[in-house]
């Protein structure tokens, strides 16, 4: 196989990779479960060292069980988000941001549904018979009705019925929702999931009130910047098909390491490649786990060494692109950025 060498034109632009990770941060599902302090805080936030401190932080105060290197409650909310994005879309809309993925999330799994056509109107509803929070007050038995109101294949969530009465009040409903212009919880399911947020807080001694008179942390929660490299080039078949083959440095010191059930260490972390063309719109993107196991006597020997992942994807056409690598330790949530702007030429000399 020939390979191609990559010239690019670098240009640094880190900074502006971190406020981008952290906008889709506080924007994305985590904002269903932050209350309304939290997300305050976060905003008059200035470094992405302080920020990356709130996150583990955020994190570290909804652990059930902090003995253990599992923190469960982030574990049951990824999982549960990735249900909602694979099961609830509607769309282009992602299922995180639907009304039955967003009380999949903050109410959890329901324990019986039903998919019914009521008045014309395909609907599924859902059962939470122990389901008691300040702020909904639900007829006994009542289900949540997620109903396709105006036939366009989305699924809005009804307000709950007035108090002992059993009958869909259609109009009233619609009249509610269209008034909203969103599609979105209504009122009294949104207090009942800031009730919920509010007491998924389990360890409200760990605050956030350091970090914001401070800037920083001195506790074990403070976190920095992780630190890696890359490099590319284009592999050119003897078909003509060009692949970019993408390499990532990550340094085994900036790793965290946990044992494991072999008397092994093992590192886990996440990469995630994403590839924009000059206008900004996504030419390529990919998210791959990376998981680096050692034995407990080979660290200090790899210690001044770095593990290398490599990523092939369909080579780019000639012009501008900008390349944004992330990479998150699961285990500290310690992140490293990069972003740089560079030029695929029309031509690049080919090497044997």
């Amino acid at each position: 196989m020939r390979k191609l060498v990559f010239f690019v034109m670098l240009v640094s632009s880190v900074a502006w990779a971190a406020d981008d990770y952290f906008d889709r941060w506080i924007g994305g599902p985590v904002k269903l479960i932050m209350t309304e302090d939290e997300a305050k805080d976060f905003k008059k936030l200035q470094t992405p060292e302080g920020k990356l401190t709130f996150m583990r932080i955020f994190w570290a105060r909804r652990d059930p069980n902090p003995d253990s290197v599992i923190n469960e409650f982030r574990v049951e909310f990824e999982r549960r988000v990735a249900h909602a994005n694979q099961n609830f879309a509607a769309g282009t809309i992602p299922g995180w941001q639907t009304p039955m993925g967003q009380v999949y999330i903050v109410f959890g799994p329901p324990q019986r549904t039903e998919p019914k056509i009521v008045d014309g109107r395909r609907a599924i509803l859902w059962w939470y018979p122990k389901f008691r929070v300040k702020g909904v007050d639900l007829n006994p038995n009542e289900a949540f009705a997620f109903v396709d109101l105006y036939g366009d294949g989305k699924l809005y969530l009804l307000p709950p019925a007035p108090r002992y009465d059993s009958e869909f009040d259609w109009d009233m409903r619609r009249a509610e929702i269209r008034a909203s212009s969103q599609f979105s919880l209504p009122n009294q399911y949104t207090i009942a999931a800031s009730f919920i947020d509010d007491h998924a807080v389990t360890r409200p001694d760990i605050n956030y009130n350091e970090l914001m008179l401070t800037g920083t942390v001195t506790t074990e929660y403070q976190v920095k910047l992780m630190t890696f490299t890359w490099d590319a080039s284009v592999e050119a078949s003897a078909e003509g098909r060009r692949t970019e083959v993408l390499r990532v440095r990550i340094p085994f010191k900036e790793m965290s390491f946990a044992d494991t059930e072999k008397g092994q260490v093992k590192a886990t972390m996440v990469l995630r490649v994403t590839l924009f063309d000059a206008g900004g719109g996504r030419v390529f993107g990919t998210e791959q786990p990376v998981a680096v196991v050692k034995g407990k006597d080979e660290l200090g020997a790899v210690a001044g060494d770095a593990y290398q992942q490599e990523v092939r994807f369909p080579a780019p056409e000639p012009g501008r692109y900008r390349l944004e690598l992330i990479l998150e330790d699961a285990m500290t949530s310690r992140v490293g950025y990069i972003s740089q702007e560079f030029e695929v030429p029309a031509s690049a000399p080919v090497s044997q």
